[in-house]
């Protein structure tokens, strides 16, 4: 366990001492923080990507991994495999290497995709300190497919921003081919373009080419049977669930004093929408697993609106300093509740890892 409060100390210790990138003057982050951003996301590869039977699904990827030993290129281009993650543990095994570079591959991606996120944010650090306790330590070292989807989905979110469409498009239908559910944040492309033909027609063409290249509905219909029909369900969904709501009461009660551009505040209300729609549906439904699974793909709000909140009381200099220590504490309650009383938490317990055992 001391390997994680360490680790979670090294963006907790930046996101106290650092400043805002309304100090910079240029958009772009000083070669000192590029620097960290780099080491940052080298330290998380190594993290999650080497990790070594650590995550609550290690015993089912490492068979699904042995699966692909003697099977051709052909085989896993099917409906029933998510070709991204499949083609990599295909290749992977080629070569007669473990399940180790599987992850090795999948952490490089989420890695460089989230830690790209973090630094476009108003507190980078701070949005880094955030994204640990679960984004980290649970989804990119348990859910290793959709921690690969919600990497690319963070990035596709930056090109959205800046309105960049075609590219988000691109981007998301990658994310898909990884966990089928990333094709839910088709949607968000659409309607924040407010009724764009050109984006409409754009999202429309992926749609259609990745619902053939994934059986067209078969496979979808087998995640609602599996999701919704079979009322499978999610331990500790609630609480997962509950943990979006907070930023987004905050975003859509106080979204005047966040310091975002138009088309952003427009993605972080929908993401709030979302999220309340989200709790709803699981105080009222049985769809708990399949709630779960789609409330991922909120998480990064979580990052943006604690990382922006310091900064939106404009006449009080010493609130942000206050704010940032109670989003630390909070988030390291999260992290102590977590490792302590969750029912899964015993299998990231001990902390292994294969650069340990080579030194």
């Amino acid at each position: 366990m001391t390997i994680y409060w360490t680790l979670f100390i090294y963006p907790i210790f930046f996101a106290l001492i650092e400043k805002p990138r309304k100090y910079f003057k240029k958009p772009r982050l000083p070669y000192y923080q590029i620097t960290l951003w780099i080491i940052s996301s080298l330290v998380l590869i190594i993290f999650i990507g080497l990790r070594d039977n650590v995550g609550g699904d290690w015993g089912s990827y490492q068979t699904y991994f042995f699966s692909f030993e003697n099977r051709n290129l052909i085989d896993i281009l099917n409906p029933a495999e998510d070709i991204g993650y499949a083609l990599i543990n295909w290749i992977i095994a080629q070569y007669g290497l473990s399940v180790h570079f599987v992850n090795l591959v999948c952490a490089i991606i989420f890695s460089s995709c989230l830690c790209y996120f973090c630094s476009k944010m108003e507190r980078p650090f701070l949005a880094l300190t955030v994204s640990f306790p679960y984004l980290i330590l649970v989804v990119a070292m348990g859910y290793t497919r959709q921690s690969v989807a919600i990497g690319l989905s963070m990035l596709a979110i930056q090109f959205l921003i800046r309105k960049s469409f075609i590219k988000f498009f691109i981007i998301i239908f990658l994310a898909a081919l990884f966990h089928k559910t990333a094709i839910a944040l088709f949607a968000l492309g659409v309607f924040v373009s407010a009724g764009n033909k050109l984006t409409i027609l754009i999202a429309s063409l992926f749609l259609a080419a990745l619902l053939s290249i994934s059986g067209v509905f078969s496979e979808y219909y087998d995640l609602y049977r599996y999701y919704i029909i079979d009322d499978y369900q999610s331990q500790g969904a609630a609480i997962r669930v509950a943990l979006l709501i907070p930023p987004a009461l905050l975003f859509l009660m106080w979204f005047k004093h966040f310091n975002f551009l138009d088309m952003e505040s427009r993605i972080w209300k929908l993401f709030a929408i979302g999220s309340i729609t989200l709790m709803i549906g699981l105080l009222f439904t049985d769809a708990s697993t399949a709630i779960d699974r789609l409330a991922l793909y909120l998480l990064p709000l979580q990052l943006a609106i604690f990382s922006s909140l310091p900064d939106t009381i404009k006449n009080a200099p010493d609130s942000s300093s206050v704010l940032i220590i109670f989003i630390v504490i909070l988030y390291l309650m999260v992290m102590f509740v977590w490792l302590n009383f969750a029912y899964h938490s015993l299998y990231w317990l001990p902390y292994k890892n294969l650069l340990f055992e080579l030194i």
